[in-house]
């Protein structure tokens, strides 16, 4: 609390009174960065605020390739933009909002595609034939082969089918990576050209961070490059400081990473697109460095907020060489 007080020795007058303390505050509270904004280690940034009535999502890192929201449900290309993908409400909490995501629920054949070549439609792959937006697993990675995978998604369930979040698949060989959840609920990376190369963590169905249907939750892959896999699920709670580390592997084999596919989220590119994630994905975001449990959607540092002071100081009316007194408390 604080108490101030002067003496006015003249004329009786009015006095309106602010009173502003600045104070410090211990807080394990965290936040949440909405949207992330591209650095220079961003390959890809999804936001996915396009509305419903387009089907071409913007990659928010300059220079970069859009990405094509189709459905794939038989061997045939192109594929053309498809309207109603993308416009749904995104996640959105007290101190955050990411504004609309890409709603994939209505079928296993809906993913969005990476338009490599910039021609505004989606050059798959056909029965035994690459279709030409494949790009190198490397050119995701840093010059030691490491990056970080991350999106936000939000599923009905956790079993019952493969779903993809991010994948570089294709009808030929090598086959670059799947990251997905399995259909037993384990959150997967296969990197499948290299025997061995295959992990997988159990998601929590209970605590802090159990999986609850048709709720945010954040997932996230990071490779080093030399050996390292560490796995990220973290509730979309803006309480969190970080994201929460679901398990670790060391001893990995060196990923091949020289495979050509389309870059898909939520789905796979394997004549036909079966793996659909079935849900919700927004703010998918690539890099090619190990982003630290802190560099991801959740932030130690706080939002900047005002003090607080209660109760306000009212006005008072003062005779000739009558004391102002206030007394407030400043939170």
């Amino acid at each position: 609390m604080k108490t101030f007080g002067a003496f006015f020795p003249r004329r009786s007058f009015f006095v309106v009174a602010v009173l502003a303390v600045a104070v410090g505050v211990t807080c394990v509270q965290g936040s949440i960065r909405s949207p992330y904004q591209p650095d220079d280690q961003t390959v890809i940034l999804l936001h996915l605020d396009e509305d419903a009535a387009t089907g071409i999502a913007a990659n928010a890192v300059p220079g970069g390739a859009s990405f094509i929201a189709t459905a794939n449900p038989s061997s045939a290309t192109p594929r053309s933009p498809l309207p109603g993908i993308l416009g749904a409400s995104g996640a959105s909490g007290p101190g955050y909002d990411f504004g609309r995501c890409a709603d994939l629920s209505a079928s296993n054949s809906m993913a969005l595609f990476m338009d490599a070549n910039g021609n505004g439609v989606a050059d798959l792959d056909t029965t035994g034939a690459r279709g030409a937006d494949q790009i190198a697993m490397s050119q995701l990675s840093g010059p030691s082969g490491e990056f970080t995978l991350e999106a936000l998604v939000k599923l009905p369930s956790l079993t019952g089918a493969n779903r993809e979040i991010i994948s570089m698949d294709n009808t030929g060989s090598p086959r670059p990576f799947q990251f997905r959840i399995s259909a037993t609920g384990q959150l997967e990376f296969n990197n499948i050209a290299v025997s061995g190369a295959r992990y997988l963590a159990d998601i929590p169905t209970s605590g802090p961070d159990g999986f609850i249907a048709n709720e945010w939750f954040h997932v996230a892959m990071t490779y080093n490059g030399a050996g390292t896999i560490n796995f990220y699920w973290t509730r979309l709670d803006q309480a969190r400081t970080n994201a929460v580390l679901l398990q670790s592997f060391t001893g990995v084999p060196v990923f091949n990473q020289a495979g050509l596919a389309v870059l898909t989220i939520g789905n796979e590119n394997r004549n036909i697109s079966g793996e659909g994630l079935l849900g919700w994905i927004d703010e998918v975001r690539i890099s090619r460095t190990v982003r630290s449990p802190t560099d991801m959607i959740f932030s130690p540092e706080l939002p900047p907020t005002p003090p607080a002071i209660r109760p306000q100081p009212t006005d008072q009316s003062l005779g000739v060489g009558e004391m102002l007194v206030i007394q407030a408390y400043a939170s």
